[in-house]
């Protein structure tokens, strides 16, 4: 009866320590209405993402971490192939136009660089050199967006766009901020008010997709970091102040103007992802739905509703279709988007993290070398996947090391799982790894020294490695029934 993962790890937390893209209506957004079919779709938005994509943070605007058209494997996985980096990775890797975009290098030496990799086999296509040598530090993928062929990078203090395909820089600025979403006109990103070297309160920024130009900023009383979300032409962000009680302000803004469209109030440290027509806001103790087009409280779950523990850690996980996905200590549930209500919940292996939804399947990644202890030889990292209309588990899959620098031969899962066109993306210690179903006895790797510009896209990397995986799965009957009868997923 224990079902395999608790999620410890919050996506806010982890978002702010370092979207299908979102804007349908006014063609900014690309999710459709609960009960349309999939959750998010291309041809609802002037932003073209191509196809078989994971573009950005959550995957599309609304930070939804869902891809209703997508597909995923389900069987044994194997490492394909591998791009080691001198530095650590960015926590997962993007893929558009079928290419996976990373980093390597080291920012405070100003040789951070943007890596460009053949998705089919993970050879080189091009990279180049960022401007990081400054003391805002260096990018990450919650600070990237791949949208209409090309790769916009932003931070505080400097943005760069790159053409998708090879590289050309488009332009560059010296203002910008993280989180970025991309509209038919502007980037929007989050950033703070700096006063004498000190951060004062937040902003959100439009900024021009054409020049660089800045076109509009709201500013929040709050100094917390507002990690905005989009859907159907408005941008949602809860402003708050970390370690107070205070409440978050929630705000609506049109995302052509930066107009403020409506404000509401929920309790303290507010995080946002966004729908057509629910607006979800993770605080530290409570799950809250919000009507898109008012701001009115729809429903609102407290985490010691789910838990009789007196500080239960909850986190909203994702949402897709009719169903929103969060996790309270070592449980997911799963609730209906529109009332709240419990469809079914599942028990967690307490080193879980990263949940995301794709086609028929819901995933996330286990740490099980941390859970057995580094003794234990067969103790390899794991990726679990359920029923994401029942809770069911299909499986559970080991992944091994493939690069062979490990001597236990776990592969140290660090990244988040980014499952595209039967692949799943994610970063493995130094190595940004392609997991498919299949036996692959050399799996193909690359090394980067992260010194030269490479902008000939030519590669000096190496082969090597042990992709084998094998298949440690199991499973019992799911909550089909929305009663709370959890899986073992341990």
């Amino acid at each position: 009866m224990s079902d395999d993962e608790g999620m410890q790890f919050s996506r806010r937390s982890v978002l702010a320590g370092t979207a299908a893209l979102g804007l349908a209506g006014t063609s900014t957004a690309v999710a459709k209405e609960f009960g349309k079919g999939e959750f998010a779709d291309h041809d609802d938005s002037m932003v073209d993402l191509g196809t078989d994509a994971w573009p950005q943070t959550g995957f599309d605007n609304g930070r939804t971490y869902f891809y209703g058209e997508g597909s995923g494997p389900t069987g044994e996985l194997t490492g394909d192939w591998f791009f080691e980096g001198n530095a650590d990775l960015a926590e997962y890797p993007l893929v558009a136009y079928d290419t996976v975009y990373t980093f390597t290098g080291y920012p405070e030496a100003g040789t951070e660089k943007l890596v460009a990799l053949d998705a089919a086999d993970g050879s080189k296509k091009w990279s180049r050199n960022l401007t990081t040598d400054d003391s805002y530090g260096g990018y990450g993928t919650d600070q990237t967006v791949i949208a209409d062929g090309e790769v916009y990078l932003t931070r505080n203090g400097h943005t760069e766009v790159y053409t998708a395909v090879d590289g050309t820089k488009r332009w560059e600025v010296e203002h910008g901020g993280g989180y970025p979403m991309v509209t038919d006109e502007m980037l929007v990103v989050e950033g703070n008010n700096v006063d004498d070297g000190a951060v004062t309160t937040a902003k959100i920024t439009g900024i021009s997709r054409t020049d660089g130009s800045i076109q509009w900023e709201y500013d929040f009383d709050q100094r917390g970091d507002a990690l905005p979300a989009a859907a159907s032409g408005s941008v949602y962000a809860a402003g708050s102040n970390p370690g107070s009680e205070e409440n978050s302000k929630v705000v609506s803004l049109d995302a052509a103007t930066g107009e403020e469209e409506w404000t509401t109030e929920v309790g303290p440290n507010g995080y946002t992802v966004a729908t057509n027509t629910v607006i979800f806001v993770e605080t530290d103790a409570a799950v809250n739905a919000l009507d898109a087009e008012t701001g009115e409280k729809m429903w609102s779950k407290s985490k010691t509703e789910f838990s009789d523990d007196q500080d239960p850690s909850l986190t909203f996980q994702a949402v897709g279709e009719t169903t929103a996905y969060v996790t309270v200590d070592s449980m997911l549930y799963a609730l209906d988007a529109r009332s709240g209500e419990q469809q079914w919940s599942a028990e967690m292996h307490p080193n879980a993290w990263g949940v995301v939804v794709v086609g028929d399947v819901l995933y996330y990644a286990v740490d099980k070398k941390d859970d057995s202890g580094s003794g234990d030889p067969d103790a390899y990292d794991e990726i679990h996947l359920r029923n994401p209309n029942t809770g069911e588990l299909i499986a559970k899959r080991t992944v091994p090391d493939v690069t062979g620098d490990r001597p236990d031969g776990d592969s140290q899962l660090q990244g988040y799982l980014a499952p595209v066109d039967g692949t799943i993306y994610t970063v493995s210690e130094n190595a940004l790894v392609a997991f498919r179903e299949g036996e692959n006895d050399a799996p193909e790797g690359g090394s980067d020294d992260g010194t030269d510009d490479d902008s000939d896209g030519n590669d000096d990397g190496s082969s090597g490695g042990d992709g084998s995986g094998s298949d440690d799965s199991g499973g019992s009957d799911g909550d089909s029934d929305g009663s709370d009868d959890s899986n073992d997923d341990c």
